[in-house]
């Protein structure tokens, strides 16, 4: 009999109470408290967090400088800018995929890993917000820039591509994405409906779609 290669429970990373019990009994809203309590334990996850709040207000101006403080690798410095750059954010967001990527999180390095060793594709597009959890991992396959693919939350927006060189681990550009380079690679965590893909075909008809889990 083949043995499963899942993820023993007990060995599947635990989210602080507070969050676990917004996914359970609150409709998986998040305040930015919750979000916070990930920072020095599972920074990947805040740094999910942090961007799925700043998409409705403040994301050009406070977003990069948040990035630029995960990608150092300094955990103190990253909860201080990610909490600066929460400071008044009073709203709840909806993260039902904080627990997909709970149970997915022991394997998001490699996976994002060979998402980036496959793909000799340049340039290269990951789709925020999902894919922002595996974007160290991704950065260390990569030999030249590539872009975080932001859609606009209102349809009369212009989408927003952040571009990071991975020689510096920073931010190197923030522009508005009118248009991508015919061929470029655009990578989502996971298909589920499809819908992403349609959207990223409709906004850019000459991209390349994929994934980093089949499931």
């Amino acid at each position: 009999m083949k043995r499963s290669r899942s993820i023993p429970q007990f060995a599947q990373p635990v989210l602080p109470f507070d969050v676990r019990f917004a996914l359970r009994y609150k409709e998986a809203q998040m305040r930015a408290e919750d979000v916070m309590c990930l920072a020095m334990g599972m920074p990947s996850l805040c740094l999910y967090g942090v961007s799925k709040f700043l998409q409705t207000g403040g994301f050009l101006d406070r977003f990069p400088a948040v990035l630029d403080s995960f990608l150092s690798q300094d955990v103190s410095q990253f909860s201080l800018v990610a909490r600066t750059a929460l400071a008044g954010v009073d709203h709840t967001v909806a993260m039902p995929k904080l627990a997909e990527h709970s149970r997915r999180f022991l394997a998001i390095d490699e996976a994002y890993k060979s998402a980036g060793r496959a793909c000799p594709v340049d340039p290269t597009y990951l789709m925020a917000h999902s894919t922002l959890v595996g974007i160290k991992p991704y950065c260390e396959t990569r030999a030249s820039c590539f872009g975080v693919l932001y859609e606009p939350v209102n349809p009369d927006d212009q989408w927003v591509s952040i571009t990071v060189d991975p020689a510096t681990l920073m931010v190197s550009d923030v522009k508005a994405a009118g248009s991508l380079p015919p061929g470029a690679m655009v990578l989502d965590d996971i298909a589920n409906s499809g819908n992403t893909e349609q959207i990223v075909h409709s906004a850019y008809p000459d991209t390349t779609f994929g994934t980093v889990f089949n499931q």
